[in-house]
């Protein structure tokens, strides 16, 4: 039986992790080409955005997939928010027990991805923005 959890709870982790990579990628991309949805009505943590960053963010909790409240991003310029800069967008999401067996290996740890882009469009004004990190973590990572 430990086994057999075991495999379901790998399984899900990495479902998880690929979700996060891939919403993330997708959001990356979607800034870069100043492409962003109209809804701006998602959980955000510690930050207060303009319009445009908001529905961008939201953007990417819709891609990511995964429990809005719980995941967290960012966005970061890393020289300039300008045609031919680059684009640097981080998410961080815990990593949870499902069946509670694995609790005491699987708690306080986080899933991270990190994905920078060359802007190819510069048609909305984006914010450098940081949710608030994960409960114990930081976005040291992230850069």
């Amino acid at each position: 039986m430990l086994l057999l959890f075991g495999i379901a709870e790998y399984g899900i982790a990495f479902n998880n992790l690929n979700s996060l990579r891939q919403g993330t990628r997708e959001g990356a991309r979607q800034a870069v080409v100043a492409t962003v949805d109209t809804d701006s009505s998602c959980t955000l943590t510690g930050i207060s955005p303009n319009t445009e960053t908001r529905r961008l963010l939201c953007l990417i909790k819709d891609r990511i997939g995964l429990d809005p409240a719980k995941l967290r991003l960012k966005i970061e310029f890393p020289t300039a928010n300008e045609e031919g800069e680059s684009v640097l967008v981080c998410s961080q999401y815990p990593l949870n027990s499902v069946t509670g067996l694995f609790s005491s290996l699987l708690g306080g740890r986080i899933q991270t991805t990190e994905v920078l882009m060359r802007i190819e469009s510069k048609d909305e004004d984006f914010q450098e923005t940081a949710e608030t990190p994960v409960a114990s973590n930081n976005w040291s990572f992230c850069g």
